[in-house]
């Protein structure tokens, strides 16, 4: 099931950059036809990514992106019986804005909602290990380790035209975060909301961001995951389109103003690869 979603400017948590498409000029205007022939001519570049994979869109639905609105595209697991869910919109924001924004998971409270703390436990080879609490009114709060990747292969492939950041749940979640909270790593959750907090069984998604040839960033959003125990009504609502819009409009926002975010000596994260965005270098 797919729903489309009218709206302003707006960005998502993961983005994916294009190159022109054949036939497609720097500055022209895609339609929805000419999305669809540039997304067919990146394959070879979307098959090297790590998340699971994209949705399948129709002729309507590229048309609909095209027009500056979202596209919501709903698919039954066969196994878990779950939705997974992918929020597709165009934006006209550059891509490495959003990407800091995205890749900075220390401050994805700023802009995910109802998030209270996320924080990042460990960072290396093995990926980036980032715990959340989800605080919900009227309902117990959620919460959740995972472990991330950012797709620096795709990144230096594409040309630094596709970005990805893709997770997956990490085992014996519950472990880890009491873990690293007694270490003093979880200063926003204390004992009781940790203990009281109930963990999900099932997470896991990717942010793909796509610089198109008109100057704009497709941006995909795919999120799996089960909340656990009774959902109000509400909170099904929020975590639907609406939800998913007014959270890329706040990374709209943000992104056209990160310099403000990195200007007293904080480190921005870099790009996917490791290396340092040159739009935020030290002059």
């Amino acid at each position: 099931m797919k729903r489309w979603i009218d709206g302003g400017g707006i960005a998502l948590l993961f983005l994916v950059l294009l190159t022109p498409a054949a036939g497609a000029l720097a500055g022209d205007t895609l339609d929805g036809p000419g999305l669809k022939a540039h997304m067919a001519s990146i394959d070879s570049w979307l098959d090297m990514r790590r998340g699971a994979a994209l949705p399948v869109l129709t002729d309507g639905e590229y048309a609909t992106l095209a027009e500056g609105k979202g596209v919501l595209s709903e698919q039954v697991d066969e196994d878990s019986k779950l939705i997974r869910a992918t929020f597709f919109r165009l934006v006209e924001v550059d891509a490495w804005r959003l990407w800091v924004g995205l890749a900075d998971c220390n401050q994805h409270d700023q802009f995910m909602p109802h998030v209270q703390e996320s924080v990042v436990l460990e960072e290396g080879r093995n990926g980036k290990l980032t715990y959340q609490y989800l605080s919900l009114p009227m309902v117990k709060a959620r919460q959740w380790v995972v472990r991330g990747w950012d797709n620096g292969p795709l990144w230096q492939n594409s040309g630094g035209k596709v970005w990805e950041s893709a997770w997956v749940l990490e085992p014996d979640s519950d472990g880890v975060a009491n873990r690293f909270r007694e270490a003093g790593a979880i200063p926003g959750v204390t004992e009781e909301e940790m203990t009281e907090g109930i963990y999900t069984t099932v997470n896991e998604g990717y942010w793909l961001l796509v610089e198109l040839p008109d100057d704009r960033v497709l941006v995909a959003y795919q999120a799996f995951s089960d909340i656990g125990g009774k959902v109000p009504a509400w909170l099904i609502n929020e975590m639907g389109p609406p939800g998913l819009a007014r959270m890329v409009q706040k990374m709209d926002e943000r992104g056209r103003v990160i310099e403000r975010y990195y200007a007293s000596g904080e480190f921005p994260p870099p790009a996917p690869d490791g290396s340092a965005l040159p739009q935020l270098a030290s002059p």
